[in-house]
Order: C-alpha cells, then structure tokens, then sequence
C-alpha cells in the first residue's frame, strides 16, 4: 500500500513538473492553463493549441499500449467532437516509461486495437467517440512523448529557472517552492 501511494504521489509531482516545464518553455503570445478545459495541461499558442495529459510509470518495466489506453481514447472522444474547432487542436500525451525515450506517433494498428478494448470501464469513452471520426486526421494531431525519471526532470525545470536570472540560493530556497 505504501508504494502505491508512493507512485501517486509522485505521478501528482512528474505533473506538476510538467506544468512548471510547459510555463517556462512558453513563447511570446502563448497562454498555459493547468488543468485546462482539454487536458492537464492546454497550451494555446498563436494559431494552434496543444492539449497535454500526463502519466507517468515509473512502476512498470517496459512501455505496453495498454497502459495508456485511457488517455488516448480520452484524447480521441475530445477530438471527435471539436476537430474542425479554429484554432487546431493538438494532441500529446506526455509520459514516462523506463524503457522509453523520444516522441513518437500511434500507428494505425495501434489505434485499433485500442478501440478493440473489451473493458467496461473503457467501452463507455468509446461510446462517447463521434460516429464517423477521422482517425487518420487524429493520428497526425496525436503524438506519445516520452519523458524523463521524475528526478531528471525536476534537474531540468530547475536548471532552467536558474537560466531565468535567478540565483541557485533562490531558486532553491524561494522561487520553487512557491511555484510548485
């Protein structure tokens, strides 16, 4: 029991990780809403927004599909619904695995054999899909990034607010942990 509210709770600090690494890698013109309308995270930049939901598995050996069912077919109702929505709608599913790096994109295959699910729980989001969706459409708007341990991203976003003119002292002592 006490490792699964270990996992927990450091699922809760990988995302809010994330938020803090979206907020800081944020241009010009570019709102960030945690807990956004879409997803965890909703990044609206000049013409297009990105829609972010985060995992992280840290428990698991190897990357399987099946873990990451929920989010994608999450993602897939949101879409069916609001495709032709000005602007586009991004898709990512930010997520850590131990065996996994890069970014990639679902196949074809891989889609199907997510909307092939006989869970319960699961066959209620497919229900909610729009009949007719474009999957096709979908998949180019979708992409899986892997992300880094939990340790190595909280090394990145404070190596990054350091390169923001503050003194390691404060970022330590001060500027993280009011953000988080």
């Amino acid at each position: 029991m006490a490792r699964t509210a270990e996992y927990s709770i450091k699922g809760y600090l990988y995302q809010f990780l994330r938020y803090l690494s979206e907020i800081l890698a944020a241009g010009p013109g570019t709102k960030v809403t945690i807990e956004g309308a879409i997803e965890d995270i909703d990044v609206a930049a000049p013409g297009f927004t990105t829609a972010v939901q985060c995992k992280y598995h840290e428990a698991v050996d190897t990357f399987s599909l099946s873990k990451i069912y929920k989010p994608v077919l999450l993602m897939l109702e949101h879409f069916s619904h609001n495709s032709s929505t000005t602007p586009e709608i991004y898709y990512r599913l930010f997520c850590h695995f131990p065996d996994q790096g890069g970014a990639r994109r679902l196949s074809k295959n891989e889609l199907n054999s997510v909307l092939a699910t006989k869970s319960d729980a699961l066959q209620k989001i497919i229900k909610r899909i729009a009949p007719g969706v474009d999957h096709d459409l979908f998949l180019t708007r979708f992409t899986i990034e892997f992300g880094q341990t939990s340790d190595d991203l909280l090394k990145s976003v404070l190596a990054t607010l350091g390169t923001k003119g503050f003194s390691a002292e404060d970022v330590d002592a001060i500027i993280f942990p009011n953000a988080i």
